[in-house]
């Protein structure tokens, strides 16, 4: 298998070289077509100049693939550390069988993330729709204009759209499959950690927990990551963790801190260097070939240097890193009471301090992380680490399962491990316990769905009118031109997709929307009435008069008529 994966990279490095010695005249309008405008001499002889060294790379590649002894490496092994648990997890009937209290928690995490299906669109996944995902393949696997072409989600929705269009309750499946995979694997991997006690505490606040049921139901790849993430500690074959790891960063890069977070963990409790670095190559070089069209078109500076993943100073880091993770605490903590959350924190710090497995996977992931942020200086957004989430709830589980049991001096319930039979007494305890989870669990899901209504769910209140503005923007003349600014572009655009839209973003050029609006008979502004809705709209400085003609609850559509 190795040497026809060998093959085939040399049949993609001898494309790479005649890419290179290609015409100039040929590549430019083969370029230009792909973006959708001409583009310069220089950008094709640089775009010459990469196809030359990746084509060179891919080389290298193929031959230390040939050559390496991957054939005769132990690449399937189960690992002692993740293993200990394991004679308790297979009392509920399989590795992988739920039992009716798990069956419960589940359906309760499915239901409260299918509820938000429905909720109104964000900007960044409707970004992600109007600006990738509506265009050819051929655009955003091999462009990275902006860091919102999560490249493989990308791909799934452009596939869901060929047949379901532009329903976002479709688009948002590919997140919110991955966010019950997310799920099942927190559970299946406390189980494996803890037993059956731990599992269903971890599953039942995966559940609820805010980041990991809003991201399910938006149409965004951070549950997809996670759920790769999660499975790097599950599956038990250093190929597939490649294959994974790979996956994850053509989705985001920022798979490398989750990646980074599997093997420093990897390298405390198996101390297996070949192994991993037989992973980590498989891993880099799957990642480097689904990169490959991106790296030749676009280049490496548009995925690590791009605005939201330069390096800061050191004294910026030391500001502004602190208040990242104040942000994601409280992100994490939404659904929670402040007594709950601080228990669920001081949980996990026991689980921690008494060397504990799942103690473990947590604090080798913080430390990795943490340390390549002080090296590399970056400040990413707090969603960023929305696939540790899991790795804290399990730790926080693993000590409160641990508490449960000294209480209560039982493990077991009918309804947890069917094939036992434990006394009555503590089969009452433990009964009331799992219905107590359940009710909790509950409870915490309706007021993670009453949540939504929330300021800060949306970038904009004037987001929720979209589909009334969308309405009566459907309603005017063919001529007419509707200005849009941020945050309000990119979800009108997805909701209107036709001609009558100037969009005004952060990247727009003022004077093209000048010019756009000053060329129709009729004008008209969506603008939000929050405070600073109008701010983009009068740093155009556009010399038309504004007359409200509709109001809904958050916007307001104005006719701009010409002054007298």
């Amino acid at each position: 298998m190795r040497r026809i994966l060998a093959i085939g990279l040399l049949f993609i490095a001898l494309a790479l070289g005649a890419m290179a010695l290609a015409g100039r005249s040929q590549l430019h309008g083969f370029l230009s077509a792909g973006a959708g405008h001409s583009v310069t001499a220089t950008y094709v002889e640089r775009v010459q100049t990469r196809a030359e060294v990746a084509g060179a790379i891919v080389v290298l590649i193929a031959f230390a693939l040939w050559l390496s002894p991957l054939d005769r490496w132990p690449l399937r092994e189960s690992m002692p550390e993740i293993s200990e648990k394991s004679s308790r997890a297979n009392e509920s009937g399989g590795s992988l069988a739920l039992t009716p209290v798990a069956v419960i928690l589940l359906a309760i995490g499915i239901v409260e993330r299918a509820l938000l299906l429905a909720k109104p669109i964000h900007y960044d996944e409707a970004f992600t729709v109007t600006e990738f995902a509506s265009r050819s393949p051929l655009f955003f696997l091999a462009r990275y204009t902006h860091a919102n072409n999560h490249v493989f989600h990308s791909l799934l929705l452009w596939m869901i759209r060929l047949g379901a269009g532009n329903r976002l309750w479709a688009l948002r499946l590919p997140a919110f499959c991955a966010g019950i995979g997310v799920l099942m694997v927190t559970y299946w991997l406390a189980r494996r950690l803890g037993g059956e006690t731990t599992a269903l505490l971890a599953l039942a606040l995966a559940a609820v927990a805010t980041p990991l049921v809003e991201y399910s139901a938006q149409a965004r790849g951070y549950t997809i990551i996670t759920l790769l993430f999660l499975l790097l500690y599950v599956v038990d074959d250093d190929r597939l963790r490649g294959v994974l790891m790979a996956l994850g960063a053509w989705t985001i890069p920022t798979m490398i801190y989750a990646a980074a977070a599997w093997g420093f963990w990897a390298v405390i409790t198996r101390r297996e260097w070949h192994r991993l670095a037989m992973t980590a190559f498989i891993g880099g070089t799957l990642t480097f070939v689904f990169y490959l069209p991106i790296l030749i078109v676009t280049g490496l500076d548009s995925i690590i240097a791009n605005g939201n993943t330069l390096s800061v100073p050191y004294p910026v880091l030391a500001r502004e890193l602190p208040k990242t993770f104040v942000q994601m605490a409280r992100d994490w903590n939404l659904a929670f009471s402040p007594v709950l959350a601080i228990v669920i924190a001081v949980a996990a710090l026991v689980a921690v301090l008494r060397r504990r497995s799942a103690g473990t996977m947590l604090w080798t992931a913080a430390l990795a992380i943490l340390s390549m942020l002080i090296v590399t200086r970056k400040v990413p957004f707090p969603r960023i680490w929305i696939f540790v989430l899991p790795l804290y709830l399990i730790a926080a589980a693993d000590s409160i399962a641990y508490l449960f049991g000294r209480l209560t001096a039982c493990q077991t319930s009918p309804w947890v491990i069917r094939h036992s039979q434990p006394d009555g007494r503590k089969a009452g305890i433990a009964n009331a316990l799992c219905a107590a989870l359940i009710t909790a669990a509950g409870l915490l899901a309706w007021k993670g769905v009453s949540m939504t209504e929330r300021e800060d769910f949306l970038e904009d209140p004037a987001l929720r009118d979209i589909p009334s503005l969308a309405a009566s923007i459907r309603t005017l003349p063919p001529d007419a031109r509707v200005l849009v600014t941020s945050p309000l572009d990119a979800p009108m655009a997805f909701s209107v997709p036709d001609r009558r839209l100037v969009q005004d973003r952060f990247d727009s050029d003022p004077a093209s929307v000048r010019a756009a609006m000053a060329a129709v008979p009729l004008r008209y502004l969506v603008a939000s009435t929050r405070q600073g809705g109008m701010q983009m709209y009068r740093q155009l400085a556009l010399p038309y008069v504004l007359t409200p003609a509709r109001r809904f609850p958050h916007a307001t559509l104005f006719e701009l008529r010409s002054p007298p």
